[in-house]
């Protein structure tokens, strides 16, 4: 007769789960699907670890508190930071500005479309986007630091007379800035369709082409056509080509 296997002990997940995914990881996954069903406030610590089988206390290993779960996926999946997408601002300031705007525009889409981010704008838009979960920082403090870091390679763009100078920096980055925003709240969230996620990518190429052809001065780069050329959008998306997903 054979034995039925003993019950897993609740703090010792399988060996095979913890080495195919660290433990932080699945803590930031099991976080984000428990604050965009329940909610920030009614998630508790306990849920939290239970739903990837450890005790509440194995969490503190990794975060001091729910908040700083919050904090972390507000960091890694919200707004971001360009340190985390592998741009530097001195790195930009350097570049043409048509280049470095496309490039940034890119980068950050491909960020917003990433899987996590895409929960975890969902989970924005439940909370409030602009209030804060618990006392913790929130959406608007990460909307000023993202502004903050692409001031200086904006200025610098303007001394050198490489942009128009007759609106400041914290103006262009503003108008730069906020139509991605705007596109990843409306077409790149948890629910988004590929066509929804397509459409929001052209809207981003056609951002970058208008802008850059607004603000960028004659002679201080162009913007590679091929990648870039704007296309007509459509109110219907549902016409689009919806056979693959990227």
């Amino acid at each position: 007769m054979s034995s039925s296997p003993a019950p897993r002990r609740l703090g010792r997940p399988p060996k095979s789960e913890t080495e195919s995914t660290p433990t932080r990881e699945r803590l930031l996954d099991a976080a984000l699907t428990l604050f965009a069903t329940k909610g920030f406030a009614a998630t508790s610590v306990r849920e939290i670890a239970e739903s990837i089988g450890i005790r509440d206390s194995g969490i503190y290993s990794h975060f001091a508190s729910k908040q700083a779960i919050f904090d972390t996926l507000l960091r890694e999946a919200g707004l971001l930071d360009l340190a985390l997408l592998g741009l530097r601002q001195d790195e930009l300031a350097r570049m043409s500005p048509a280049a470095a705007i496309t490039n940034l525009a890119e980068q950050i889409t491909k960020a917003f479309d990433q899987p996590r981010a895409r929960r975890f704008a969902s989970v924005l838009i439940r909370e409030g986007m602009l209030s804060q979960a618990s006392t913790g920082r929130s959406l608007a403090d990460a909307i000023v630091e993202v502004q903050r870091q692409l001031h200086g390679p904006m200025q610098a763009w303007i001394d050198r007379g490489l942009v128009r100078g007759d609106f400041s920096a914290e103006q262009l980055v503003w108008e730069f800035l906020v139509p991605l925003a705007n596109v990843r709240f409306v077409y790149l969230h948890a629910q988004a369709s590929a066509n929804d996620r397509r459409y929001a990518r052209q809207l981003v190429r056609n951002h970058v082409q208008f802008f850059v052809t607004c603000v960028v001065l004659e002679g201080a780069g162009e913007v590679d056509v091929e990648s870039t050329a704007a296309a007509p959008v459509q109110g219907d998306r549902s016409t689009q080509d919806p056979t693959t997903e990227e």
